[in-house]
């Protein structure tokens, strides 16, 4: 690897150190976040600077920044089989009340799953939701019924020597539409079958070969519909699936071990019939429609990035519009849609659905009261309400942060007890 591109990669992870902060664990953070810069090479994003390496993948990214590659897949891995025991306990009745591993730590290190009480029935329903929703077969079942064109594709041991041979790249593979041309790619031994020992991440590496070309899939769609249509628990079990679909690109098992769970749940004796509607239905409601902006699609690391104003997630803000919860403002996904914008069009594809039975939003509140306080301590008020109104709201409820809408329910803008401070003192010193 050039010198260069050394450099470059570790700035971009030193610069996302430094800027982001995820709602898990320091060390995870650093599993998760290592992954990003693979994508910002291909597309010269961040430290990259508009210029493009197209064939970066996460080992090159892991030998430049110096770590021990066998340890971050075992680390990575490790996070994975700790999903798939908790589905194990789940299928025979015996899972924790909560999202926590057999040490009582939360599963992927979010704080929060510690703390809420699940239905193991419903997490393998989530499972199975969410671990087949990426399968080419189903894409392509639902693309032919509903007419959406999804696209998709796989994740395949390749190499690279063929690949370059036959005059292709990992941007060729990963966007254009190989369908048709699978079989030759396994004939011509682009596409190869080996022991994950025999990978060796430079010759044969683990690389996405697109099938179909299409809009593409939401994550954050997937998991708000089959959280707003099935239950939280549900979206739940999709969120791990997805987060499973990340960990596996760079991990000790070369496979699919999101599709692998899935499979798992459903041979669980809860399966029915319904698990399959519950399938078509989300994977159709996910689907990005043509020239819409108001659909983010988050990766894991846009899942738990920490919003440094409201200290809330993407993960958290989805589960408090599931739940009926006030939402604070949010920016979703690398495309930073607000979420105010992305639940105003979830609300409207799922008002289609008779399962949907939204819970009274923030615009339905009657004048004059406020939002119940959401984990970081926060209370929704109108922009008609009097300042002593809001500050007597803020000294009863202890709020941090006052959420200000109008009567159609947009955010105005946010206040704090230091921006009411600073007005009581200015009409002070006016009196």
């Amino acid at each position: 690897m050039k010198r260069e591109l050394q450099k470059l990669i570790r700035e971009d992870f030193d610069r996302l150190l430094d800027r982001e902060r995820l709602n898990t664990t320091s060390e995870i953070e650093r599993l998760v976040l290592l992954q990003s810069i693979e994508g910002h090479a291909h597309n010269g994003h961040g430290a990259f600077r508009q210029r493009r390496f197209v064939d970066v993948t996460t080992s090159d990214v892991v030998r430049a920044l110096g770590f021990d590659a066998s340890e971050v897949k075992t680390k990575r891995q490790r996070l994975i089989d700790a999903i798939f025991r908790w589905a194990e306990l789940a299928e025979r009745e015996k899972q924790p009340d909560s999202l926590v591993d057999g040490d009582g730590k939360p599963l992927l290190g979010v704080p929060q799953f510690a703390d809420i009480i699940v239905k193991g029935q419903d997490l393998l329903k989530g499972f199975y939701v969410g671990g087949l929703r990426d399968n080419v077969e189903v894409r392509a079942q639902v693309e032919e019924k509903h007419g959406v064109p999804i696209g998709g594709g796989s994740c395949y041991l390749v190499d690279t020597e063929v690949m370059r041979r036959m005059g292709f790249d990992g941007e060729s593979l990963a966007h254009e539409a190989h369908d048709e041309e699978i079989e030759r790619f396994r004939t011509e031994r682009l596409i190869v079958e080996v022991p994950d020992s025999e990978v060796d991440d430079d010759r044969i590496r683990y690389m996405y070969i697109r099938h179909r070309e299409g809009n593409g899939h939401s994550d954050d769609a997937a998991v708000v519909a089959a959280g707003a249509l099935y239950g939280r628990d549900v979206a739940l079990g999709v969120f791990l699936a997805d987060a499973i679909d990340t960990l596996d690109k760079y991990a000790r098992y070369y496979r699919d071990q999101d599709y692998e769970i899935g499979i798992k749940a459903k041979s669980s004796r809860f399966f029915n019939e319904s698990w399959d509607e519950s399938l078509e239905t989300v994977t159709y409601l996910a689907a990005i429609p043509d020239e819409n902006d108001d659909v983010p699609d988050s990766s894991l690391r846009y899942f738990l990035l920490v919003d440094r104003e409201t200290e809330r997630c993407a993960l958290l803000s989805h589960l408090d519009f599931i739940e009926g919860r006030p939402t604070v403002p949010l920016l979703l996904g690398h495309s930073r849609v607000k979420n105010t914008v992305f639940y105003k069009y979830m609300r409207s594809v799922l008002s289609e659905y008779a399962a949907y039975k939204p819970e009274p939003a923030v615009t339905e509140i009657p004048l004059g009261s406020v939002a119940s306080a959401v984990n970081r301590n926060f209370v929704t008020v109108r922009e008609t309400e009097q300042l002593s109104s809001v500050i007597k709201t803020f000294l009863e409820k202890g709020a941090e942060l006052a959420v200000v809408v109008d009567d159609d329910g947009e955010v105005r803008g946010t206040l704090d007890a230091r921006d009411l401070l600073r007005i009581i003192w200015s009409r002070d010193e006016n009196d």
